[in-house]
C-alpha cells in the first residue's frame, strides 16, 4: 500500500497528452503559478506540512487526512535521518552513501517538481505543467480567490474505511522507522547504510503483517455474509460431469 500510495502522491509518470489548443496566459499568471511551486518544493524540502497542505487545493476533509497520513511518514523518516546524523556525522553518512536524499527517497512522501524542466501552461484559472516531450504531467494548478494551488485531483478517492485501512498501514511503517531511529539512538545499529537497510527491512514486515490480517477480516466477512440465512449459494467447485468426453 504504501508503494500504491506512494505512487498517487508521486506520481510524476505521463498520463495524457498536452491539449493542442493554445492557452491564454500574462506573465503575471506564470510568475504566480511558478511562485507557488517554488513554495510548496521549499515546504517539502523543510519539512514544513503545514505549508505543504495549503500550498494543494483538497476537496474534501477525507483529502486533508489523506495528506497527513503521508506527513506522518515523513515526520517518521526525517527523525531517523537526525537520529543518525547526529549519532554518526554528516561525513560518515556521507561515506556510507545514507544522505538525506538517501532517506528521502528510502520513503517517499511528496515530491519536488523539477521546474527546470517543465513548462507551465496558464489558461485563464487552470494551469498545466508540461514535460520536456510536451506531454501534461499528472498535476494541474487552479486560482482559487487569487493564490496558485495545486489541484487535489492526484490523490486516489477513499471512503472512510479504506483511509482507516491506510492509516493502519502507514501507522505501522512509521512505527516501523521510530524503531529504527530508537536503536540507532541507543547504539545498536553500526552505521547509516545499516539504519537504512534495518528500517526498509522492518518497514515492509510491518506492512506485510498488516495487510495480511486485513486480509484475513475480508475474508472472514465474506464468509460470514455468504452463511447468513437468505445468502445465495453455489457449488463449493468445480462441476465435473461423469464422462469428461462430454460437455
Amino acid at each position: 500500500m504504501i508503494r500504491t500510495f506512494a505512487v498517487a502522491i508521486l506520481g510524476l509518470a505521463i498520463s495524457a497528452q498536452a491539449q493542442s489548443t493554445q492557452p491564454t496566459t500574462t506573465p503575471a499568471d506564470d510568475a504566480g503559478a511558478k511562485a507557488a511551486l517554488q513554495r510548496y518544493n521549499k515546504a517539502v524540502a523543510d519539512s514544513d506540512m503545514p505549508t505543504i497542505l495549503s500550498s494543494i487545493a483538497t476537496a474534501s476533509d477525507m483529502q486533508k487526512q489523506a495528506l497527513s497520513l503521508a506527513g506522518r511518514l515523513m515526520a517518521a523518516r526525517n527523525g531517523l535521518y537526525e537520529a543518525s546524523l547526529a549519532k554518526f556525522g554528516a561525513k560518515k553518512l556521507e561515506t556510507d552513501g545514507a544522505t538525506k536524499e538517501a532517506f528521502d527517497q528510502s520513503v517517499p512522501t511528496f515530491p519536488q517538481f523539477p521546474l527546470d524542466q517543465m513548462q507551465i501552461k496558464v489558461n485563464g484559472d487552470t494551469a498545466a505543467l508540461l514535460m520536456p516531450t510536451g506531454e501534461a504531467a499528472p498535476f494541474t494548478l487552479k486560482k482559487i480567490d487569487g493564490t496558485w494551488k495545486i489541484d487535489s485531483g492526484f490523490l486516489p478517492e477513499m471512503n472512510q474505511k479504506q483511509l482507516d485501512e491506510q492509516k493502519t498501514i502507514l501507522e505501522a511503517a512509521a512505527g516501523a522507522i521510530d524503531q529504527t531511529r530508537d536503536d540507532v539512538t541507543a547504539g545498536h545499529i553500526r552505521s547509516g547504510d545499516e539504519a537504512l537497510v534495518l528500517m526498509q527491512h522492518r518497514m515492509q514486515k510491518a506492512v506485510r503483517d498488516i495487510q495480511m490480517k486485513q486480509f484475513e477480516a475480508m475474508m472472514q466477512e465474506q464468509i460470514k455474509s455468504a452463511t447468513q440465512p437468505g445468502a445465495a449459494t453455489r457449488p463449493s467447485g468445480p462441476v465435473i460431469p461423469d464422462d469428461i468426453s462430454k460437455p
